[in-house]
């Protein structure tokens, strides 16, 4: 039998560090499981890279926009005092508002809307559109002095329409559904903004519609090919097309109520021909289309 051979110091050092590793792995082990439950708790996503962490419990904020301040009432529009316009031409102006798109890119929308009723704005749906409408976040509407969240009621693309549930106090104001003429004196109520879409004040401007020959059969020569390519979707699709009316609005007054004398809603403003310098509105039955569609009687 062979003597017991003795280790050398290197192999007893290996020995020991082999030791020592056996044992502190597992503690090591569950002291790491231990941390990032800490910093994790059960039922919270742990964070990819790039990724940010939500609390799904916690409301998400809504991007902060900056609230339109009006100066005037109604502006003085060809040497018209505003008292000189009919009551009820004053109240469908005074419930014209600012309305803000804000989309999950950071971008923000801004136009304009009315309200229709207590609690429902009518607007332009390309605001809603103008990051492209399944990346909107929120939809922000301005009155009664304060910013108020609104939820989408409806959206219809063709006939440029969208209806908004806010909390938001109003009179009711009726919708004039029939075919527009030459004689009928109209008026276009929107805003004057600011570079930043801000309200500064509002506007009254006495209009007329133009004749229904400037929609018919429109070529390619023939005004904007934007609003050509409208008229033609429509037509083509059996939808009341836009009627044109002798006003040429501003940037940002897409949404605004046309009215008549009545009070009346005939149209809405969703798009300027600046060749023809025209601008044209959604007519009242389109709008009481997608109204019915959103069950708002």
């Amino acid at each position: 039998m062979e003597p017991a051979r003795k280790r050398s110091v290197g192999e007893i050092f290996q020995l020991s560090l082999a030791i020592i590793v056996a044992v502190a792995a597992p503690i090591l082990l569950v002291l790491s499981l231990w941390y990032v439950g800490q910093l994790w708790p059960p039922g919270q996503q742990v964070p990819l890279p790039g990724d940010q962490p939500i609390d799904a419990g916690q409301p998400q904020p809504v991007p902060a926009v900056e609230p339109a301040v009006e100066t005037g009432t109604i502006e003085v529009n060809d040497g018209i005092p505003d008292e000189d316009y009919p009551a009820p031409v004053q109240t469908a102006a005074r419930q014209t508002v600012p309305v803000c798109a804000i989309f999950f890119n950071g971008e923000n929308g801004y136009g304009t809307g009315f309200l229709l009723r207590p609690g429902v704005v009518v607007t332009a749906a390309h605001i809603l559109d103008a990051q492209g409408y399944d990346n909107l976040e929120s939809v922000v509407v301005y009155c009664g002095d304060r910013n108020v969240v609104g939820s989408v009621l409806a959206f219809d693309r063709l006939r440029d329409t969208a209806v908004i549930d806010v909390d938001c106090a109003a009179a009711a104001l009726p919708l004039d559904q029939r075919q527009l003429n030459a004689r009928d004196k109209l008026y276009a109520t929107g805003f004057n903004y600011r570079p930043q879409r801000t309200a500064v004040d509002r506007f009254l401007r006495p209009t007329w519609p133009k004749p229904k020959a400037i929609l018919r059969d429109r070529g390619p020569g023939l005004g904007e090919e934007d609003v050509n390519q409208r008229v033609r979707d429509m037509a083509r699709l059996k939808v009341p097309r836009l009627q044109a009316i002798d006003v040429e609005l501003a940037p940002g007054n897409s949404g605004s109520a046309v009215v008549g004398a009545d009070g009346a809603v005939v149209g809405m403003a969703v798009v300027v021909d600046r060749i023809l310098g025209v601008s044209f509105i959604v007519p009242a039955v389109n709008i009481r289309h997608v109204l019915d569609e959103a069950g708002v009687k």
